[in-house]
């Protein structure tokens, strides 16, 4: 496969809508927001309170935040001893609303002088304020529990025409601009024709799936945290969307239930999984549910090769790759991969699908004929008259292959070669499989 061209950034400043800025003690003994130095913990103020990756405004947010704990003596977080209250600040942008929002992640659950922190995060012009509380000894930066302050507990922005809410908790990617790009290539991917049924495993707040609802004929979107399916959810009502259902859960949970239970099936499944890729629970899923097409959205390329290697090996195989510079001056990029079944495995599959809706056909197990070859076991010994019989190699729809033997005038008989589709039947004989 040849890879397609990268999708460049014009403009590679200014364009982060999310930040979160450690809080700590400077060396005046004063408050002061940084980042961590490259694999270790010791915070590095930024000069000015301004990273030039994000929003001009952040370092007014910054201003107020640290001169309000300095007036109103509010401790910042030592992780060392796990005592102080402000570990984090957590800012957001909406581009095209132009809102803000702001985060406070304390080691508790009271924050001292409340309504000053509020009146000061509306002088800057802040649009959500809330807290989010984490006791624990983490790296993980939000808590569960988020208290909204003031505003609606969350802000708006735009891609494309679809508007989505955006609450302190949910997934948002950090780059609108090249968002846009990178959610139209795997609509492009994709390649819908307005009757089929999508499947978007990690779906976070429903940004993939709205992209997807406007060509699709049905939408179902997978995310394991509740406040990203609620947002979800909304952001399908007011985008006018009726034809998308979330669900909450683990995707390697939900999508077994889905597909065994209620039977529910997939023409395409849409994968935007965390750096660790999809868990293989969810890949033999996708397998046994045999979209047409896999559409891979990966945050790590490491991962994207895992799971591509484990999807090649049961009937898939790579069409389109190609990558979108989501985060300039870093060496990271977004992969967008296109995987669709062999022809072969298609043709199994839908052959499968219609005779298992005929009446009156009963099989045991179904296969696809990878090759035929000469039986030379117990040649010598074959008695006079001793039918020839051949080795039949099999592959099923899981990928998985398997050895036969069998008489070598049945296979002629019934017009049986290889990549044809068979049944293996109670005595062990191949019946070719007709449409019906």
């Amino acid at each position: 496969v040849i890879m397609e061209p990268i999708i460049g950034m014009e403009d590679p400043w200014r364009y982060r809508n999310k930040a979160q800025y450690p809080i700590g003690r400077g060396k005046d003994g004063k408050p002061t927001a940084g980042f961590f130095a490259g694999r270790t913990h010791s915070l590095i103020s930024v000069p000015e309170l301004d990273c030039l990756l994000g929003c001009g405004e952040n370092k007014d947010y910054l201003a107020a935040v640290l001169k309000f704990m300095e007036d109103f003596g509010v401790e910042p977080y030592d992780e060392a001893n796990h005592k102080g209250l402000v570990r984090h600040v957590l800012l957001r942008k909406g581009f095209a609303s132009g809102e803000h929002m702001v985060c406070l992640v304390i080691n508790g659950k009271k924050l001292p002088h409340e309504k000053e922190f509020i009146e000061r995060m509306r002088e800057v012009g802040a649009d959500s304020i809330s807290l989010s509380f984490n006791m624990e000894k983490t790296n993980v930066i939000l808590g569960t529990e988020i208290k909204n302050l003031y505003g609606p507990g969350y802000i708006t922005d735009k891609i494309g025409s679809i508007e989505y809410r955006i609450s302190p908790l949910s997934f948002y990617q950090v780059n609108p601009v090249q968002t846009e790009r990178l959610y139209g290539t795997a609509l492009e991917f994709a390649d819908l024709n307005g009757g089929e049924t999508v499947w978007d495993l990690y779906c976070g707040i429903g940004t993939i799936s709205s992209f997807l609802a406007q060509k699709a004929g049905k939408v179902c979107g997978v995310e394991i945290i509740p406040a990203a399916i609620e947002d979800a959810r909304e952001n399908a009502k007011r985008n006018g969307l009726d034809n998308v259902e979330f669900f909450v859960g683990k995707a390697e949970e939900v999508l077994p239930e889905q597909y065994e239970k209620n039977h529910i099936k997939a023409d395409v499944i849409v994968v935007d999984p965390p750096r660790k890729g999809c868990d293989e629970l969810c890949l033999e899923t996708i397998v046994k549910m045999a979209p047409e097409k896999v559409v891979y959205v990966s945050c790590d390329s490491s991962t994207l090769a895992r799971d591509v290697k484990y999807l090649g090996e049961n009937g898939y195989a790579v069409k389109r790759v190609r990558t979108v510079d989501m985060f300039g001056m870093s060496g990271h990029v977004e992969t967008v991969a296109l995987l669709t079944k062999s022809s072969a495995i298609a043709k199994f599959a839908t052959t499968v699908e219609k005779i298992e809706k005929s009446k009156g056909y009963k099989m045991e197990q179904e296969y696809i004929i990878l090759q035929i070859q000469e039986d030379d076991y117990g040649c010598e010994e074959r008695s006079a008259g001793a039918k020839k019989t051949v080795l039949v190699r099999l592959k099923d729809a899981k990928g998985n292959e398997r050895l036969t033997r069998q008489e070598d005038d049945w296979l002629y008989e019934q017009g049986i070669d290889e990549g044809d589709l068979v049944v293996l039947t109670e005595n062990h004989l191949y019946k070719k499989m007709e449409e019906r």
